[in-house]
């Protein structure tokens, strides 16, 4: 029987059959296949296209991937030949279940687009045939710069169409293979499989002309309710298997490179020698962190805030320090972004406040206790039972709820605001005070302040820093103060450090100050002193 015969017997069949060569390239399928998967070329790797539920198998329960929204549930089982030096497989597919649209657990309901669990899932696969087969991949992060600024413009009817129309423009530069989520609310990954896609690998074009027209489809202008809206993105690449061995290793190294873009915004970057320093410190941090979690070797220390009509101490500002195995301490800024990131944030909230509470009962038996100030991430704020856990330490403590203050950032009302109103509703039904840290630095109006149940104000240091030397920013921060106390709230204003400072924002009205001139942060021992003198 010559070959055409024996393909054209083998056509007929109505299982689906795939032979694929040594590299997993298509050579020929069946007309059942064809029928299913109306796009299928040869030349097409099938593990580009077809998941095993067992990464290391090639038979047994696997996904199809007909197009990037919909899958087919197949059974799968294999057969290898040989034709002379040449291997071959054969693909046998049985299915029990029909065509199935990804359902809303793997798909963004916004954009269509993977979720980002689902994205690592079948980005692990493609990794695992990728290492198998000696081929590289590229990970790309975007995160997408100033949608915000639309969302509080336009409203967030307007900012989920900007994200649709971004999609568009993602999908329509990569190929029908390759892999694009939404992994976050402006955030989206793609992998690409080179082959002949890009220059560096083969023929086509190069990864950076490819990054390129991505982030410039997303400059152009977006129409939205007859406005015109243009924005700006930035990217992080990292290349398999030269940036990381391993999803996770990849994916850090990608958000390296991301980081440095965001700095530069409208960038790109790849993963470097320097940035691998970068990342290389941080998995340090990380395990700083652990260890710091696990042994509870959190230090505290407290930094006074003055009350300048009196200038008595008014609060203590709790301040969290982690010590690395050397002694060297770590500061907030460099472990804080890290633990929001990887949800270990709110077990140092717990720790903080608990101990915070613990040393206010102490000061309050010796008839001297300032309010205690205690930062909450966002994290923390956006629970619902945050409420509940704060009462439940307040009673097993004994600290007076009337003496605490929670400082929250801006970011913890913007991502949220229901939940936030929420949840500063029920806090201050119990008697806490309630601060919004760093107002002005982001995109705070006292339009907006008006409405919010907030009992302070903590000014960042920039403003007192440039109102210093400049009457327009002297303007500035005089009318932020006005417009507070006009609001019924009171101010803190951080970074005092001259006397100058101090007279500035005497003359100005402010109620309470915070800086190195006032006092610096301290130990237990210290602070308890201080207290104790200043209750005299």
């Amino acid at each position: 029987m010559s070959p055409d015969i024996f393909k054209k017997i083998v056509g007929l069949f109505p299982q689906e059959i795939i032979i694929t060569d040594y590299a997993g390239r298509v050579c020929w399928y069946n007309s059942a296949v064809k029928k299913t998967f109306s796009t299928l070329e040869e030349g097409t790797n099938l593990f580009d296209v077809l998941f095993f539920s067992d990464e290391d198998a090639s038979s047994g329960s696997a996904l199809l991937k007909i197009d990037s929204e919909t899958v087919v549930s197949r059974h799968v089982s294999a057969e290898e030949f040989f034709d002379g030096s040449d291997k071959y497989t054969v693909f046998f597919l049985e299915s029990d279940r029909k065509k199935e649209n990804l359902p809303q657990g793997i798909r963004d309901s916004l954009t269509g687009l993977m979720l980002r669990d689902t994205f690592i899932t079948a980005a692990q696969t493609r990794l695992d045939f990728s290492a198998r087969l000696d081929k590289k991949l590229v990970l790309f992060i975007i995160d997408i710069d100033g949608l915000k600024k639309v969302n509080d413009a336009y409203g967030h009817d307007a900012g989920n169409n900007v994200l649709r129309t971004y999609s568009r423009r993602i999908l329509e530069h990569v190929g029908p293979n390759d892999l694009v989520a939404r992994s976050g609310g402006d955030e989206f990954i793609i992998l690409l499989q080179p082959d002949d896609s890009f220059s560096d690998f083969g023929e086509g074009f190069s990864i950076e002309e490819i990054t390129e027209r991505i982030l410039s489809s997303i400059r152009d202008d977006v129409d939205i309710n007859s406005a015109k809206i243009s924005l700006s993105a930035s990217a992080g690449i990292s290349v398999f298997p030269d940036d990381g061995e391993d999803l996770p290793s990849l994916m850090r190294a990608a958000d390296a490179a991301l980081m440095a873009a965001k700095r530069k915004k409208n960038a790109f970057f790849f993963c470097t020698p320097e940035l691998h320093s970068i990342l290389k410190r941080r998995l340090w941090v990380e395990q700083v962190i652990l260890d710091s979690l696990k042994n509870q070797n959190i230090q505290l220390l407290y930094q006074p805030i003055i009350d300048l009509n009196t200038s008595s101490i008014h609060a203590v500002e709790v301040l969290s320090r982690m010590r690395e195995p050397e002694g060297t301490i770590l500061k907030p800024d460099e472990f804080v972004p890290i633990m929001e990131e990887n949800g270990t944030i709110h077990l140092l909230g717990q720790r903080v406040l608990y101990d915070a509470m613990i040393q206010g009962s102490m000061w309050q038996e010796e008839h001297f206790c300032p309010h205690i100030s205690v930062n909450i991430s966002t994290r923390e704020f956006l629970d619902r039972s945050f409420p509940g856990f704060v009462s439940e330490l307040l009673e097993e403590s004994g600290f007076d709820s009337s003496r605490l203050i929670l400082e929250i950032t801006e970011s913890s009302l913007i991502n949220d605001i229901e939940t936030a109103l929420h949840v500063m509703k029920t806090l201050r039904e119990i008697g806490i005070k309630i601060a919004l840290d760093d107002f002005g630095t982001g995109y705070s109006s006292f339009s907006y302040l008006k409405l919010l149940p907030v009992d302070l104000i903590k000014l960042d240091k920039s403003f007192l820093s440039q109102a210093e030397n400049s009457p327009t920013d002297r303007v500035v921060l005089a009318s932020l103060i006005e417009m507070s106390h006009v609001l019924g709230k009171k101010v803190i204003v951080e970074g005092v450090e001259t006397y100058e400072h101090r007279k500035l924002l005497e003359e100005l009205g402010c109620d309470f100050a915070q800086g190195y001139l006032l006092g610096r942060p301290m130990r237990e021992i210290a602070i308890s002193q201080l207290v104790s003198y200043n209750y005299k």
